[in-house]
């Protein structure tokens, strides 16, 4: 696990196929969803199982899965950029924003980008990506402190499409 400071959380809508060399030009502009006042935290994991034939110890170790799964705590949120990221209708009326979520409100794959900037290093960025992800659960606390924050989870998907299978890619400028 690696944990990253404060930054921006960027998403757009996911293309298929992208080429990670070129995710500039595959995502032009990405739509700012919020800022991150905690800490970022990307987790790596897979699953194994381990097989023993007559022996009493292992004799190998077969992995047939992972997870990517990226964490950032403490996310100010954008509510007006909030449809981008599921299918939540957004509508206005007798001067407040409505944000509703229907009986066909889903999640949908989203390219979502991590911005963080350095802290030892003036103008240096560490940048996360995650060409096709998920996010399944917003939690909204509403207390007198927290009522523009909440923790944020996206799961990463293998991209089959892709020539370079990255599910994620990290690039931190010297």
């Amino acid at each position: 696990m690696l944990t990253l400071g404060s930054g921006t959380i960027q998403i757009a809508a996911y293309v298929a196929g992208v080429n990670p060399a070129s995710i500039a030009t595959s995502y032009p502009s990405p739509i700012t969803i919020g800022e991150v006042g905690g800490d970022i935290e990307f987790d790596i994991s897979f699953q194994d199982k381990d097989f023993f034939g007559q022996s009493v110890f292992a004799l190998a170790r077969g992995f047939y899965g992972g997870k990517v799964a990226i964490r950032a705590k403490k996310v100010e949120l954008y509510p007006a950029n909030l449809a981008a990221l599921t299918n939540i209708v957004q509508s206005s009326g007798g001067g407040n924003d409505i944000w509703s979520v229907t009986n066909a409100s889903k999640p949908v794959p989203v390219y979502v980008k991590f911005v963080h900037a350095r802290s030892d290093a003036t103008g240096k960025v560490v940048n996360v990506h995650l060409f096709k992800a998920y996010s399944v659960q917003l939690a909204f606390p509403f207390s007198r402190e927290d009522i523009g924050t909440q923790d944020w989870e996206f799961t990463a998907l293998a991209d089959a499409s892709m020539a370079a299978k990255d599910v994620m890619r990290v690039e931190a400028t010297q």
